[in-house]
């Protein structure tokens, strides 16, 4: 439903689907903000059930930042806790501190912080960024023009989100290890998005893969868990539109 989605029309999906009994949609699946946003972002929502139920695909919903009401669940482990999945707004106590929204309130979200108090479980920190999203929602909607081909151009406002950005991307794997040390040390595996930057980094005995977006500007990655491998893949556009998978970029044994 965000205007600068890749995916226009949820059928394109479709060839990512195959072969597959359960899909994980880690956050930020669909758009809940913004009237004309949430309207399309409800239909396509149903779109994708009703396309995950022809093929016989069980889907399943972890909440982002964009769709905090989408699910009740915010992580999930698998594989007796050696993977451990997020949408990684958990990672930062700001949130997304390259919004535009939080750059204008940034000293009363710093303050709802302070006040919140320790994080001392998973729990209570998916409570605090719940609030933190809260408190950063957009007085109106964007306006990204058509397709949303203005969406690259409103990362250069205000005036400091490109940094923010930037350090952000600088920073995504580093934060990433502190978050997963303090919150769930015993995993082996942290898959992520919310960044947008695709990637797959070894940090300390630890893999970490970031699935990036199909967002405008982006490129977005599909992780497999099948038998004892983990496999990280590509995802093109074919010549009708349809996003695909590519060869695996990366395999581990993760044994099940």
């Amino acid at each position: 439903g965000h205007p600068a989605t890749q995916v226009r029309e949820v059928a394109w999906l479709a060839p990512l689907l195959e072969g597959a009994a359960e899909v994980w949609f880690n956050g930020d699946t669909f758009e809940e903000h913004g009237s004309e946003s949430a309207e399309r972002g409800r239909v396509q929502y149903q779109e994708l059930l009703a396309l995950c139920d022809a093929h016989g695909v069980r889907p399943r919903f972890l909440t982002g930042n964009h769709d905090p009401g989408i699910a009740a669940e915010g992580w999930v482990e698998m594989r007796s806790g050696r993977v451990f999945v997020s949408h990684g707004d958990m990672i930062l106590a700001e949130v997304a501190p390259w919004k535009p929204e939080f750059l204008e309130r940034r000293g009363a979200v710093r303050q709802l912080i302070r006040e919140f108090g320790e994080v001392e479980s998973l729990e209570r920190l998916w409570r605090r960024a719940r609030l933190v999203e809260a408190a950063t929602l957009p007085d109106v909607e964007p306006k990204m023009g058509v397709g949303g081909r203005g969406y690259l151009w409103s990362a250069f406002w205000p005036p400091m989100r490109p940094f923010h950005i930037l350090h952000g991307w600088a920073t995504m794997f580093r934060e990433a290890e502190r978050f997963v040390e303090r919150y769930r040390p015993g995993c082996e595996v942290f898959l992520f998005g919310h960044f947008h930057r695709p990637g797959v980094w070894e940090r300390g005995g630890r893999i970490y893969c970031n699935t990036g977006a199909f967002m405008r500007s982006a490129t977005p990655l599909m992780v497999e868990l099948e038998g004892d491998w983990m496999r990280v893949r590509g995802v093109h556009r074919d010549r009708n539109g349809n996003f695909c998978p590519t060869h695996a970029l990366e395999s581990f044994r993760i044994p099940s």
